[in-house]
Order: structure tokens, then sequence, then C-alpha cells
């Protein structure tokens, strides 16, 4: 149950207050901030859940050795590397990331040596020394973000490698990038790294995508590569709650003011 049905349902239990409300504007207004700070929550920048083949959006690249391919079918984006190679597949028009936002990509339990990467980069292809950008990778050996400009940040334990997770990175200035960590299922998303890229600081368009390092299986599966405000992944009850104090108060007082009234 959304926090708006809850709110709505214990105003309910207050038949006698409402039903004596001198100014019902009041009410009204008060839900109808209720429903907006439900609603501002809900908006995205750009999603694909890849259940339409969208491939025609997507440039691949066998960013080391060779053999790789992508294909996006049973809705999901399915990378194929072969031997060693590692496969990427990045959106060939950049997107927009700012700051505030979060971009995101579903991903499998790992099993086998293959490892898992969700990328942004200035230009189409793997992050490197000509393209600037972030990979974020997730292995047999960890959690372990990626600078083209400074290699590996940190190595983090995975807590639950066989279960499917999701990863994040979220835009909290123009130069600063946070790597974030989320299992399937859990609420909440543990923060791994911070980092500052100066050169993507004055670069609001971003070509995003996902990388898959050869090993077993041959094939790894993405799912909805998105990015989405980042205020929709926290709860933030604040102004709900503060229009419902609202309201009740309002009830109080109207119904105080009109039982004197009565009395009097």
């Amino acid at each position: 149950m959304g926090l708006s049905s809850i709110i709505f349902d214990t105003l309910k239990s207050l038949p006698e207050y409402l039903d004596r409300l001198a100014n019902r504007k009041l009410f009204i207004g008060a839900c109808g901030a209720i429903a907006l700070a439900g609603s501002t929550a809900a908006s995205g920048a750009f999603i694909d859940d890849f259940s339409a083949d969208t491939s025609a959006n997507y440039t691949f690249e066998d960013s080391y050795g060779g053999g790789g391919s992508f294909e996006i079918s049973g809705g999901t984006l399915n990378v194929a590397s072969s031997g060693n190679n590692t496969a990427t597949a990045t959106t060939s028009a950049a997107v927009p990331f700012t700051v505030g936002e979060s971009l995101g990509v579903d991903v499998v339990g790992l099993t086998g040596s293959a490892g898992v990467f969700l990328t942004l980069g200035e230009n189409p292809g793997q992050p490197s020394g000509s393209n600037d950008g972030y990979r974020w990778r997730r292995d047999i050996n960890g959690l372990r973000p990626q600078a083209a400009n400074d290699g590996i940040l940190i190595v983090s334990a995975d807590p639950d490698p066989t279960s499917n997770a999701t990863l994040w990175i979220d835009r909290t200035a123009a130069d600063t990038f946070e790597f974030l960590f989320q299992l399937e299922g859990e609420s909440t998303r543990s923060s791994i790294y911070t980092d500052n890229y100066p050169a993507l600081a004055g670069l609001t368009d971003l070509h995003i995508g996902v990388q898959h390092f050869g090993g077993s299986p041959a094939t790894r599966s993405f799912d909805n590569l998105r990015i989405v405000a980042t205020s929709s992944l926290v709860p933030e009850p604040g102004a709900a709650t503060v229009a419902l104090i609202a309201v009740v108060s309002a009830a109080g007082v109207a119904w105080r003011r009109t039982e004197l009234t009565r009395n009097s």
C-alpha cells in the first residue's frame, strides 16, 4: 500500500471531524499537496526495458579480443563474449544524465568467471583513456568501480554474488559520481564509493550501456537500463506527512470551533 493510500485511509477514520469542516477548500488543497508529493517522484529521463527490439539504438564494440555480439530478445539485452573478450553495448546517441539523477541496470547473479558492467562515457564504446567515463563492475572478485582516467577505484565485497542485483551510479554534482549496489528484493541501496571526475563536469549528455567480460557463461543478460530522478529511489515522506498534519490540524481546529459555537 502506498503512502497516499495510508493517508487517505487514516483520514477516513475522522468522519466526525471532516463532516464539520467549515472550510473544505483547505482539505482539498492539502489532498492535492499529497497527490503532488506522490507524483513528482515518478518522473524519469530514460528507460529501456528491452520489451521491444531496440538494438538499432545501440553500438557494439569488442573492447578486448573479438568474436562478441549482442541482441535484444526475451525482454533482455543479451551480450555474448568469446573467451576472454570484453563485449560492450552502449547507446549510439548520448542521453541526458544530470545532477540529481541515477543511472542503473539490472544484472543477474554471478556464475562461473564472467563479469558484468554498467558503463557511461563521453563516446560510445568502453570508457578508456580516450573516452572519459566509468565502468561499474561486478565479478567473482567483488564490486569494482573503475574510472577511465584512474583505473580501479576500490574493491568491495559482494554481499551475495549469486543473487540478482542492480548497479547504480548517482550524479550528485557536475563532477561527482556515487557508485551504489542493490540486491534484488531490497528497498535500500548500499553506497560503495564516491569519485570526482573533473573532465565530465561539463558533459550532461553521455553514452550509457553495459559490458560482459568473457569466461563462463558466454552470454549475460541485462534489463531495465534507465536514468531516473534519485529522489524517486529514496522514500521521502516529508511533504506528504506535512500535508497530513495540515489536514488533521485543520480538522481539529474546525471541530473545536464548531463545538464552541454549539455550546455557547
